[in-house]
């Protein structure tokens, strides 16, 4: 069994004499899941299903510090447009093995009927938006990327705060994102 720095023992009183009780409190990533186990894990903490894997990023303060600066340019633009809504880290329910959480995203008022629980069941976002980090780059560029177009995403961002470069990439009404702009941007990354 693989060591799980998450796991903890329950005291001596709710254990069997003479045996500790191990309680998982956190999935490991790169370990397989379903999709029942992963709706068990902790709201909040950054996992993914891809590919029927649980996937976990442990993001910095500057990445967390983008994110807050994105949903807030997001948000902003929902109210002023009534597009719909901004949301940070919401699941994107796309089948039992894949179950991505984008850092930030914007659902038109007609998929807001597909928010529910934890998640948006059934369809991508209009726009994901993806921070780079060393660990997620190859999901975000890659698999992800390709989930939320077939899926029906119009717009993907990549962002990489380390170049304050956002990419963009627009599926113009198929089902994979072609090349768009890049955009070099002074505010909205942390100093």
């Amino acid at each position: 069994m693989a060591h799980n720095p998450h796991r903890r023992t329950a005291g001596p009183d709710q254990a069997a004499p003479g045996r500790p009780v191990v309680h998982d409190l956190l999935p490991v990533a790169g370990v397989p899941m379903t999709l029942r186990a992963y709706l068990n894990t902790p709201e909040g903490l950054g996992y993914n299903l891809l590919d029927g894997l649980c996937c976990r990023d442990e993001p910095t303060v500057e990445h967390q510090a983008i994110v807050g600066n994105i949903i807030g340019l997001l948000q902003r633009y929902a109210r002023g447009s009534g597009f719909g809504r901004a949301l940070p880290a919401i699941n994107v329910d796309l089948g039992e093995r894949n179950q991505p959480a984008p850092d930030a995203c914007l659902v038109s008022r007609e998929r807001c009927a597909a928010l529910h629980g934890r998640a948006l069941h059934g369809i991508a976002p209009d726009l994901c938006v993806e921070v780079l980090s060393p660990s997620t780059a190859g999901y975000d560029r890659g698999h992800k990327a390709k989930l939320y177009a077939r899926h029906g995403c119009r717009e993907y961002w990549i962002v990489d705060g380390r170049h304050r470069r956002v990419e963009v990439y627009r599926t113009g009404g198929h089902t994979a994102f072609c090349p768009g702009r890049r955009l070099r941007l002074r505010r909205g990354f942390p100093h």
